[in-house]
């Protein structure tokens, strides 16, 4: 082989490297599934508030620091105690005086002194975790910080909570200060009865007017991102963010499956995860409380699948169509190994990983190409469920502003002792990562390609040189003949 044609083929097996970068690459394989839900979060549940059952749960017992969802504790006992949530309160040095470097806070922060209504008070508070607003709600109503906790504590207790202890309104970190998943699922359902409370979290924006410490309006929308809608689940009306570097992410969700109220929380997560994580526990929740599966009852398969009715039908990491990544598609017809169902999802083995479709596209029959309707758009996959079926009575009467139904134009408040420019979720970022995935295919097929051209030319170009040697052997012989019968 020539100097040439080895460089063809070490550049031919560099792009076959390459290539394999991207078909090759790592993907999560749920082995436990359906057992369990794999999540970042080191302690999660699911809980049924309207049948008061656990669903589901990983270390949902387990004691976890809750940062800002303390906030919930403290707007139920706020909304159960002060009579008179329009009467107007001026902020005391004492509350100000909590606050801690890079601590949420109104934007502007409050000021020791300033004057706003109790109901500004407590939406500043929910909405964007203020903690200058938790702080003086806890002295309004216990009159020292220390007495509030003290309430806390014992309406924990009554609530039915076993591993639960207060020691401020915020949830800033202290050691003695924890509860767990299951424990403040109860809480967040306990909450959710109160009226003043659901009035208030199952909005999205809220204006506090200029006062005596802010000459303008401070507008604001929920932090939590899923009630808001900037990533959205439809059933989701209500939840609470929650984070410190020692709590890392902790996140309450409620929403609302087949008549049956369901709080999920999520305890230890990641800036990345934490809605992932919640967007898997809905898609679960949802499952269940459908009727789609029984005790999510796990079909084990050993089949022959066939791709029908779409040209396009996404492959899922997980089988959800919320908090899934897409990580490749099947074309119309193609075949598969089915090796498992799970509600309306099947268990593929794809490019030998164990990855998911939705059922509604596969059938164990071979298509008739000449019957079979083609479609030839992206498959809705999971229908979801009208919303306005749902009856929840009092998200009619709330008086807060009606929200608009563009994306909020600013979403990265800060939601408690943490830099203002901490990273979003990998859920807001699923619409980029989904838009890249055309780009890399295009570069992997020009890859292949181009790795197949390079072997080949490198292929007939060392033919080329052997014959051409071939034949300056034959006419060298020829020459040594001539000469010697000369």
């Amino acid at each position: 082989m020539t100097l040439f044609s080895k460089k063809l083929y070490s550049l031919a097996l560099a792009l076959a490297l390459v290539a394999s970068l991207f078909i090759i690459r790592p993907i999560t394989t749920y082995a436990d599934f359906p057992e369990t839900v794999p999540t970042v979060a080191e302690g999660f549940v699911i809980y049924d508030a309207t049948a008061g059952q656990v669903i589901l749960g990983k270390q949902e017992n387990t004691k976890f620091y809750p940062a800002s969802i303390t906030k919930i504790m403290t707007g139920l006992l706020a909304c159960e105690r002060i009579p008179d949530m329009t009467a107007p309160i001026a902020f005391a040095p004492e509350a100000i005086a909590e606050l801690t470097p890079r601590s949420s806070t109104l934007v502007p922060a409050a000021v020791a002194g300033e004057i706003m209504t109790l109901n500004d008070v407590l939406y500043g508070m929910f909405y964007v975790s203020a903690n200058e607003c938790a702080a003086q709600l806890g002295i309004t109503v216990g009159g020292t910080t220390a007495a509030f906790a003290e309430l806390m504590n014992q309406r924990a207790v009554q609530i039915g909570c076993k591993s639960t202890h207060f020691v401020n309104a915020h949830g800033l970190h202290d050691d003695n200060h924890y509860s767990t998943p299951y424990d403040m699922a109860l809480i967040m359902a306990e909450a959710l009865r109160n009226e003043k409370f659901f009035k208030m979290a199952t909005g999205k924006n809220y204006t506090i007017p200029a006062t005596n410490g802010c000459a303008t309006a401070r507008e604001m929308t929920i932090s939590h991102q899923i009630c808001s809608g900037a990533v959205p689940y439809q059933e989701v009306f209500a939840g609470k963010t929650g984070r410190t570097p020692e709590a890392l992410r902790t996140l309450v969700t409620a929403a609302q499956f087949n008549g049956h109220t369901v709080i999920v929380v999520i305890m230890k997560s990641s800036d990345e995860a934490f809605y992932d994580d919640t967007l898997k526990l809905l898609e679960y929740a949802r499952g269940y409380c459908n009727g789609r599966y029984t005790s999510m009852t796990w079909e084990p398969k050993d089949e022959t699948i066939y791709v029908t009715g779409t040209n396009s039908l996404k492959v899922r990491d997980y089988p959800a169509q919320s908090g899934s990544k897409v990580v490749g598609n099947l074309t119309y017809g193609q075949q598969v190994k089915r090796t498992g169902t799970w509600g309306d999802w099947s268990q593929i083995n794809y490019m030998g990983t164990l990855l998911y479709v939705h059922s509604d596209y596969v059938t164990t029959t071979p298509p008739n190409a000449e019957s079979m309707e083609v479609v030839t758009t992206t498959p809705r996959e999971v229908e979801s469920i009208d919303f306005s079926s749902i009856s929840i009575s009092t998200a009619a009467e709330t008086t807060v502003e009606v929200p608009s139904t563009a994306a909020p134009a600013s979403i990265d408040v800060v939601e408690d002792v943490t830099d203002p420019n901490s990273p979003s979720s990998s859920a807001e970022k699923k619409g980029a990562t989904d838009m890249q995935e055309g780009p890399i295919k295009t570069l992997m097929i020009v890859c292949i390609v181009l790795m197949v051209v390079l072997a080949a030319a490198a292929v007939v170009y060392n033919l080329n040189m052997r014959h051409k040697r071939k034949k300056r052997r034959e006419m060298r012989r020829r020459h040594r003949g001539d000469e010697f019968w000369k």
